[in-house]
């Protein structure tokens, strides 16, 4: 489609002719494929040569299946987050501390200053 000089295409039309790009890659890439599976003996073929799936031909991917644990592999899990927890929240109680001895020790420092002027 010619385009008058200087415009800009918008972006609908630069999003169906990259559509358009894309279904002529994927037409040549099924008659590559057909051509291929067309010199490969039927003996010899497999699970993984033979034609995909509708879900994959659409380029999607079917849902994951939901990992299920045994209630001993979350306990275990479970423990082993709450010794993680607990040993931060004691990392944490060790800066508090410490913190404070520093804050209390500038302020000590600070009261004796202005007694002694």
């Amino acid at each position: 489609m010619p385009r008058k000089r200087g415009t800009e295409p918008s972006q609908a039309e630069i999003i169906r002719l990259a559509l358009e790009g894309i279904d002529a890659q994927i037409a040549a890439l099924q008659e590559k494929r057909a051509r291929l599976a067309k010199k490969l003996p039927a003996s010899s073929s497999s699970a993984a040569v033979t034609a995909p799936s509708a879900k994959a031909a659409r380029g999607r991917r079917g849902r994951r299946r939901k990992r299920r644990f045994s209630a001993e592999t979350r306990q275990k899990l479970s423990e082993a987050a709450k010794a993680r927890w607990a040993a931060r929240k004691a990392m944490e109680a060790k800066t508090m501390e410490a913190r404070a001895r520093k804050v209390r020790a500038r302020a000590k420092a600070r009261a004796q200053a202005s007694q002694s002027t």
